[in-house]
């Protein structure tokens, strides 16, 4: 499966609930991502968009005291696991998104330094740049 765009929420047993034959499951539930739900096909989107607060007719999200901690995010594969949809989350997407910003960031500050706009105004052409090194 491609990469998709997913609602997912960290697990919580007072919000998801847990069985009583999966009380040695509580620890891997908690460091994994519950499906909430997802967009896989991005032709599909107006129809989706159109109905989205429609389908998260979820009475024990909504009228629960436990803080809900939704989010969107692009996750790469989705798996079922004792009866319940889980997602992975695409790290390598969000890191490549980090080191642009990161790339960027330091980009427009070397072009608004006030000694490189000063070396343009005499040479007519920016100084060479380059990232600093870590």
């Amino acid at each position: 499966m491609k990469n998709f765009v997913a609602l997912i929420d960290k697990w919580n047993p007072g919000i998801y609930g847990n069985g009583r034959n999966e009380a040695h499951y509580l620890n891997y539930f908690s460091t994994k991502y519950y499906l909430i739900w997802s967009l896989s096909e991005p032709s599909d989107l107006w129809n989706e968009y159109k109905d989205f607060p429609r389908n998260l007719q979820m009475a024990y999200i909504w009228n629960n005291q436990l803080p809900v901690t939704l989010h969107f995010t692009v996750c790469k594969a989705s798996y079922l696991f004792k009866s319940r949809l889980w997602v992975v989350k695409n790290i390598s997407f969000y890191n490549f998104i980090k080191k642009m910003k990161r790339y960027y960031k330091s980009k427009l500050a070397f072009y608004k330094n006030p000694i490189n706009l000063r070396f343009k105004e005499i040479h007519g052409k920016y100084p060479h740049f380059s990232l600093p090194k870590r």
